[in-house]
């Protein structure tokens, strides 16, 4: 559905940059506090959150992503008429991050 001269970017998640098991506190405010935490199995990701208002469980959600090699990810972009224009674990040149996603952006 993307017009022709349109750009597609999106991200996925680096499985050898991820803190796999760690989970880390997130404080939003005096009274809301989450919990994030990472895990690995067989090839999927998931994401927890679960968020707390004055020490109480307030809501959980996971998030399950599927591991694909960035490569072939580019790969297909261009099999179906895309052009690849980033690949890469970091979206801007002049930005030195070697974070937990890969940035792909493709022109139709």
């Amino acid at each position: 559905y993307l017009s022709e001269g349109g750009y597609f970017i999106f991200d996925i998640l680096n499985e050898n940059e991820l803190s796999v098991g760690e989970a880390f506190d997130l404080d939003f405010s005096e009274t809301v506090k989450a919990q994030f935490m990472i895990s690995l199995d067989n090839g999927i990701i998931t994401l927890k959150t679960t968020v707390y208002e004055n020490g109480e469980f307030q809501l959980e959600e996971k998030i399950h992503e599927i591991v694909h090699e960035p490569q072939m990810l580019c790969g297909l972009l261009e099999k179906v008429g895309f052009h690849v224009l980033t690949c890469a674990h970091q979206l801007l040149d002049d930005v030195e991050i070697n974070g937990t996603s890969w940035f792909l952006v493709a022109k139709k």
